[in-house]
């Protein structure tokens, strides 16, 4: 998959597929890449045998939830930004409304899912502390950091190209 994520980059795309198309939605290429970075990170620290690796790996389990949730509910949503900027808005973009509207929908399952993901976050980070792992608690810094990122900025522009799309193209 990273090939096809380097490729995809490289020939200026903008988006990822994963290797079934049919099966997985297409998102942008840079937000597929940060999964595949914070997952490859944790699974280093979940192949120990320590308090770091048995709390990474319950980081990933609940990480992995809320990534299948993203991959399918809102990062979808992005790929239509470059076309909106331009201020191109085509018919066949309606389907990123009832995206949004779903994703307002699970607005409280979603910040569950943020809750499990800070939670998991900060027993790694106690027990970096504890082994006196440096990389292990920058690990964690990233990982609150793209939590927050998430919610503050990817969430709301999921939700916001669904309205953009509504108030652009005519009822139906």
């Amino acid at each position: 998959m990273k090939s096809m994520l380097i490729a995809a980059t490289l020939l200026g795309c903008g988006f990822a597929v994963s290797a079934n198309a049919a099966a997985a939605p297409i998102i942008p290429a840079s937000e597929a890449q940060q999964q595949e970075r914070i997952l490859a990170s944790l699974h280093q620290v979940a192949d120990r045998s320590s308090p770091t690796g048995s709390a990474a790996r319950q980081v990933i389990v609940v990480l992995n939830r809320y990534i299948a949730f993203e991959n399918e509910a809102i990062l979808p949503q992005l790929t239509l930004l470059p076309a909106l900027a331009s201020g191109i808005a085509r018919p066949d973009m309606m389907w990123a409304v009832s995206g949004s509207d779903r994703l307002r929908e699970e607005h409280a399952n979603v910040q569950g899912m943020h809750r499990d993901i800070i939670a998991t976050v900060l027993d790694l980070r106690a027990a970096a502390i504890e082994e006196d792992d440096t990389a292990t608690l920058q690990l964690t810094e990233d990982l609150a950091a793209a939590d927050l990122a998430e919610v503050e900025v990817t969430e709301p522009v999921a939700e916001m190209v669904g309205e953009l799309v509504r108030n652009k193209l005519p009822p139906t």
